[in-house]
């Protein structure tokens, strides 16, 4: 029972309420170690209208398909979360403005490679922020 309340039932990454503890734990541990952490904020474009197009079976395909491609581009360090509906986020620990760029360009490479997301033309929108300890 804690498990459902920790982690989303359809594509199995950890959930909104597992984002507010693991905010908190890497907000804490970046300024112990003097790290900045960064945060993706991802969201999929068009997810309602193939949700009325061609059902939710199909939407929660796109879900799940999005949420292992994420999961793939993610270090080890880092933490992949569905937020809500269509919204995804990523915590990065311990990275650099190249390697988010390259992150943000992998994530979209692999949309783009994937034949569920060309077939129902899934883009996603992402936003960076850094988070920064206040020394």
């Amino acid at each position: 029972m804690d498990q459902l309340m920790f982690q989303d039932n359809l594509t199995r990454l950890a959930n909104r309420n597992q984002f507010s503890i693991a905010f908190e734990n890497s907000v804490k541990m970046s300024i112990e170690k003097k790290r900045h952490i960064s945060l993706l904020l991802i969201d999929l474009d068009g997810l309602k209208s193939i949700n009325q197009m061609h059902g939710r079976k199909s939407g929660d395909l796109v879900l799940s398909t999005f949420a292992s491609l994420l999961s793939q581009c993610i270090h080890f360090t880092d933490q992949v979360f569905r937020y809500g509906g269509d919204q995804f986020t990523v915590i990065l620990n311990h990275v650099e403005e190249t390697s988010i760029t390259d992150l943000v360009k992998q994530i979209c490479t692999l949309l783009q490679n994937n034949l569920i997301m060309r077939e129902f033309d899934i883009a996603c929108s992402i936003s960076h922020t850094d988070v920064k300890d206040s020394d």
